[in-house]
């Protein structure tokens, strides 16, 4: 665990660490203890590299309710989704927003109460954070490893699973074999931060559709 993460513990006539000082309405059940990631966005000059434009910056809360001791404790947690996009065009297909590129930032924090523990990415595999795009689809299927890369996001390491799939794409009705580059949870400060690309796998789009992914994780910024 790095010096910086946050790790909460509770339980049943147990005194909580320090790191809950302040936090009594938590502690006795009666208020919700909420924990927050600053935003992870994409450089401007990797959107002009690559033609990706800004489609949603939002808040997403993910909120969790344990019982300890016959009380219930609620932790709501705030993360932030930047999505990117830009228009594709496939043989025989109209032209679509079909290539997407999305940031998630997560509070970097573990909070353990009774035996459970509320970390959205902290231990998550590639194919768990696959589920992060499946809002931008109406179906994804199928969805297959074909292997691994490393690659730098916030001056890290970060490995990257690489997937195929079958997408049909929401708002079009247009099923696709698609390709999804899905990086591990990278800390960066206070918070994890995972970036997870996804194209239409066909040639001659698929090789300059990689190029694009790897400049705009290059591009993250947080």
């Amino acid at each position: 665990m790095s010096s910086n993460r946050r790790r909460f513990l509770a339980g049943t006539g147990t005194a909580l660490s320090g790191a809950l000082a302040g936090c009594t309405g938590f502690i006795l059940g009666n208020d919700a203890l909420e924990v927050s990631a600053n935003k992870a966005t994409v450089a401007q000059s990797a959107l002009d590299d690559t033609e990706y434009e800004e489609n949603t910056v939002e808040k997403v809360d993910i909120e969790r309710t344990f019982e300890v001791g016959g009380q219930e404790r609620t932790v709501v947690a705030s993360n932030w989704q930047a999505e990117y996009d830009r228009s594709v065009n496939v043989s025989g297909f109209d032209s679509f927003r079909g290539a997407k590129f999305i940031a998630f930032s997560t509070p970097q924090v573990e909070i353990d109460i009774a035996d459970r523990t509320l970390n959205p990415v902290g231990d998550k595999s590639h194919r768990d954070l696959v589920k992060l795009v499946q809002d931008s689809y109406e179906g994804l299927e199928d969805v297959t490893g074909v292997g691994e890369y490393t690659t730098s996001i916030l001056g890290s390491q970060a490995t990257v699973g690489e997937y195929e799939g079958e997408a049909t794409f929401a708002g079009t009705g247009q099923t696709v074999d698609l390709t999804l580059h899905v990086t591990n949870p990278v800390a960066h400060g206070e918070d994890f931060i995972v970036c997870v690309g996804a194209y239409p796998n066909y040639p001659p789009l698929t090789d300059g559709e990689a190029d694009n992914i790897e400049t705009l994780f290059g591009g993250v910024e947080h």
